[in-house]
């Protein structure tokens, strides 16, 4: 009887898991296109009974891939920013901090530059240094109104005026984790550091460990739709199979309790 009833705990157990992964290659696929996204993958471990000495099934447990990058892809825009190697920007949302690579960075009608999930991005003024403080871009300079945003692969932030002189904004600088797979993921896009990923190291672009900023760009998702496909193969076929062993030794003691009655 004992061996029957671990059947459907193991049996449930792997079903249940198959259902975790799916859920993991759906969020994938519906985020093939988001940008800045960090894919999600399953890990499986067997379950032992430390007494027993045998496997009870199987647990599953989501990660996301947040050192894992996706390429480099031009756009011609300006406010646009991808990072090329380490790093991510720090970005606020008015009371904590976070980290992200969206780096689609446009002003908002304060000037504010905001990405596309509406954080603020953080900086240095012009001067350099201090405080991180959100970067604006004025409406205009010295009675120049401001035509456009340069921003060079060491952060430096220019405004662009009419008269087609340049004026110094500030400068976007990169946070850099020991471990970015630690850092606590709020969506497929955003996340704060944790005990697990290490202090947030802040520093421009290109010293340290830091990468450097690609203008006019975006990192895309690093999702691969074929696997993905391939893995909602493989997974449909695991839960079948795991369903089928799980109604079997649900008729299997249903007939050896018919026989004890």
């Amino acid at each position: 009887m004992a061996n029957l009833f671990d059947a459907l705990r193991i049996s449930e157990s792997g079903a249940r898991g198959a259902a975790v992964r799916q859920s993991a290659v759906a969020d994938n696929v519906a985020n093939a296109g988001t940008v800045g996204y960090r894919r999600v993958d399953v890990q499986f471990e067997s379950l032992v009974d430390g007494h027993l000495a045998r496997g009870t099934g199987v647990s599953a447990r989501p990660r996301r891939e947040v050192g894992e990058r996706g390429p480099v892809v031009p756009t011609g825009v300006d406010g646009d920013m991808a990072v090329s190697g380490n790093g991510f920007f720090v970005v606020t949302d008015g009371q904590d901090r976070f980290l992200t690579r969206v780096g689609t960075f446009h002003p908002d009608a304060d000037g504010i530059l905001r990405n596309g999930n509406g954080f603020a991005l953080l900086g240095w003024g012009a001067g350099g240094g201090g405080a991180l403080a959100p970067l604006a871009v004025p409406p205009n300079v010295g009675g120049s109104a401001v035509a456009s945003v340069r921003i060079a692969g060491d952060g430096k932030v220019s405004a662009i005026l009419e008269n087609g002189q340049s004026e110094p904004i500030g400068t976007v600088p990169l946070a850099t984790v020991a471990n970015p797979n630690g850092l606590d993921a709020l969506t497929g896009t955003v996340f704060r550091a944790t005990p697990a990923s290490g202090d947030v190291a802040v520093q421009a672009p290109g010293s340290g460990a830091a990468g450097l900023l690609v203008s006019g760009a975006l990192e895309a998702s690093p999702v691969n739709l074929d696997e993905e496909l391939v893995t909602q193969v493989v997974n449909q076929t695991s839960y079948a199979a795991n369903l089928r062993a799980l109604v079997t030794a649900s008729r299997m003691t249903d007939k050896l309790l018919d026989i004890k009655s």
